[in-house]
């Protein structure tokens, strides 16, 4: 599970880094998660350590599937963007 402080659509996602993409994501349904009860029951499904929620509005990706691209590709990277390049 990827843990966000905004909801992603369920979709697949580029993953990249330092103008080149690596692979991709699928994420399944986004989860607001709204408590520590809650934050604590999904803890066995993603690496946060930490005890608190880590953002304001905490939502949980599911991960379906992942691929790793033989090579990486370079891409823009539009000035100013900080979020994942969602796939069209």
């Amino acid at each position: 599970m990827e843990i966000r402080g905004l909801a992603l659509r369920r979709g697949r996602y580029f993953l990249g880094f330092k103008k080149n993409i690596y692979g991709w994501v699928e994420f399944g349904d986004p989860q607001r998660i709204v408590n520590l009860q809650q934050w604590n029951q999904l803890r066995s499904r993603h690496l946060v350590q930490r005890g608190d929620l880590p953002y304001k509005k905490t939502c949980g990706l599911p991960i379906l599937r992942t691929e790793r691209l033989s090579e990486p590709v370079q891409f823009f990277h539009p000035k100013g963007a900080v979020r994942i390049v969602r796939m069209s």
